[in-house]
């Protein structure tokens, strides 16, 4: 309207779709179906890189070998939503992953413009997820959930009511490692709650990547079903305190 190019809003009076809280965080059978029933080779690459650094989904498939440093993935602001440069430790497992990936001329790790097909991925990964779970489906899920599941199982974990359902070794493995608000803020690049205002003034540091590699071990013995041996942090702290 303003450029003089439609004389009137042509969506008023439209119905405004009902919002849903975007709270979906995969459990751990879930993620091990997920794991698990992953075959196309660049597709389960990025899944298992966003599972296990909890990054969005256009940093993982745009990756590229440039922003490649040592066991760090560093992107530059311009790839990043808030404009700020991010260092991302990679753990050995993540670091492994990309290490795998086929080098070609381009700087882009996946596909000629970065990975594009996840939407044809993740039909066929659900069919494969459906197979393997006896023909029933999980719920639905969107590859973002995992940077929320990453983000949930390296704090407080699953809420209480939730833990009550899971068998005992995933109700541990789901129960959080209790790494602090504010070293959950700066693995996945919010500028908000604790990293804001003055906070975020001082607080640049990439953290301990001992913490970042304990939660990927966690993940890893969660879809390998296995039993965990990393400590939970607040378990550890309550141990000092006595």
């Amino acid at each position: 309207m303003g450029r003089g190019l439609a004389e009137n809003n042509p969506v008023i009076g439209t119905e405004k779709n009902d919002e849903k809280s975007r709270d979906r965080v995969l459990e751990p059978a879930e993620l091990r179906l997920i794991w698990n029933a992953l075959d196309d080779p660049q597709h389960a690459a990025c899944i298992k890189l966003l599972a296990l650094t909890g990054q969005r989904l256009k940093e993982i498939g745009d990756l590229c070998w440039s922003e490649i440093h040592g066991t760090e993935i560093i992107l530059p602001g311009e790839r990043t939503k808030n404009g700020r440069d991010h260092v991302v430790p990679l753990s050995e497992a993540a670091a492994a992953i990309v290490a795998q990936q086929p080098k070609t001329a381009r700087d882009l790790i996946f596909g000629r413009r970065g990975f594009a097909n996840w939407s044809n991925c993740k039909i066929r990964l659900d069919q494969r997820i459906a197979e393997a779970n006896g023909g029933k489906p999980i719920p639905h899920w969107t590859p973002h959930d995992l940077r929320r599941t990453f983000a949930t199982y390296a704090g407080g974990g699953l809420p209480e009511h939730q833990l009550k359902k899971l068998p005992m070794p995933d109700r541990d493995a789901a129960s959080g490692l209790g790494i602090q608000p504010h070293v959950v803020e700066a693995i996945l690049n919010h500028v908000s709650g604790t990293r804001g205002g003055v906070a975020g003034v001082y607080n640049r540091s990439t953290y301990a990547r001992e913490k970042k590699a304990a939660l990927d071990h966690r993940l890893l013995a969660i879809v390998e079903g296995r039993a965990s041996n990393v400590t939970p942090l607040r378990r550890e702290a309550a141990r000092h305190d006595s």
